[in-house]
Parts: C-alpha cells; sequence; structure tokens
C-alpha cells in the first residue's frame, strides 16, 4: 500500500518528538549531574560570603578601636613629660658622645637601651600619679581620661603595672648606674603617689 505524504509528515514528526524528548530528558539529566557537583561550591560560596562580610566589616572597626585606645594612652601618659624626657635623654647622649659616634650603631642602641625603660619608668609615675588622684582631677583636668571616663580605672592599672614591669625587665640588660636610676625613680614615684608617704601633699 503507496505511503502518502501525510504519513511520512506524521512519522517524521513523531521521529522529531522522540528526539526532542530524548534530548531533554538527556540535557536534564545533565543539569541535574551538574546541579549536583556546584552543590558544594554553592555552599561554599553561600558560606564563604558571611565570613568575608563579617572580616571585612571587622577589620576597620578593630583598627579604629586599636587607635582609640593607643590615642588614649597616649593621653594618659601626660605627652609632655614624655616628650620632655626623651628630649632630655637624646641631649644628654649628644653631649657625652662625641659627634663623630653619634650616627653609629652603638651609638642608636645604647640610646635605645636606655630611653625605653626610662619612658616606661615615666608612664608608670605619671599614671600612678592619676589613679591616686582622680576626684581631684574631675575638678582640675577634668579632660584626662581617667577623670572623663575614657579610660576605666582597671584598664588604667594594667598599663601601670604592665610599665613598671616591662621597665624593670628591661633594665636588667643594661647597665648598673641606669638600672639604680629606673629603679629610683621608681621608688620615688611611688613614693610621691602613695601613703603613707605621699609626698605630692608637701610642695617644695
Amino acid at each position: 500500500m503507496p505511503l502518502r505524504d501525510s504519513d511520512l509528515e506524521s512519522d517524521s514528526d513523531s521521529d522529531s518528538d522522540f528526539n526532542s524528548d530524548s534530548l531533554s530528558s538527556d540535557s536534564s539529566e545533565e543539569v541535574s549531574e551538574e546541579d549536583d557537583d556546584s552543590k558544594p561550591s554553592q555552599f561554599l560560596l553561600f558560606m564563604g560570603r558571611p565570613l568575608l562580610r563579617f572580616c571585612f566589616a571587622r577589620t576597620p572597626s578593630a583598627i579604629g578601636t586599636a587607635l582609640n585606645f593607643l590615642t588614649t594612652v597616649w593621653d594618659f601618659s601626660r605627652p609632655h613629660t614624655l616628650i620632655g624626657s626623651a628630649i632630655s635623654l637624646v641631649c644628654l647622649y649628644l653631649y657625652a658622645v662625641p659627634p663623630s659616634l653619634w650616627m653609629s650603631f652603638p651609638f642608636l642602641k645604647s640610646l635605645l637601651e636606655c630611653a625605653i625603660p626610662s619612658l616606661l619608668m615615666n608612664l608608670y609615675i605619671t599614671g600612678l600619679n592619676q589613679l591616686t588622684d582622680i576626684e581631684i582631677d574631675k575638678i582640675n583636668k577634668p579632660y584626662l581620661p581617667l577623670a572623663s571616663g575614657v579610660l576605666s580605672y582597671s584598664h588604667a592599672l594594667l598599663i601601670v603595672l604592665g610599665s613598671l614591669f616591662a621597665a624593670l625587665q628591661l633594665t636588667s640588660l643594661v647597665s648598673y648606674p641606669l638600672k639604680m636610676t629606673v629603679v629610683g625613680s621608681a621608688i620615688f614615684g611611688t613614693m610621691y603617689s602613695l601613703p603613707p608617704f605621699r609626698l605630692k601633699r608637701f610642695p617644695l
């Protein structure tokens, strides 16, 4: 029986439908396989974005907090006393050492070995003075970190004790005269602020 054109067209349509169905099923399987393969990467991306967002959000605030704390410590140290002590140390060294050795490594090393414990001891003395005069400073010097409440008493105490400990530890590496100078400064600075001596009561 001869085939008609309509029959041929229906056969071709059925073949094309079959091919399209098979292709769509294959492609859907491939997509599902790709989806399965991409699940770990999507999970890592989902978990990584909040982590990166947290890190980038926290870093500026952490740096800002650290800078604010360092600024508070700088104000707490009474900068004019630190700067004056540092200038005095440098001038004494320049006066005692020949100019030909001013930029030598031994000169700079000796200067640092003297300056660091001395400035730490300066911070101990001025900090201890503020710890014992908070109520007075609230009236006379309300801009100071302790008096204004910017720096807590516990943090100030840690700074003072840490400075004392570090200064005494560093003097174990230096010469005997410098060691006695730093230790003597610690004794007189303590007597100046703490009872029963509290030498600040007797102005010269």
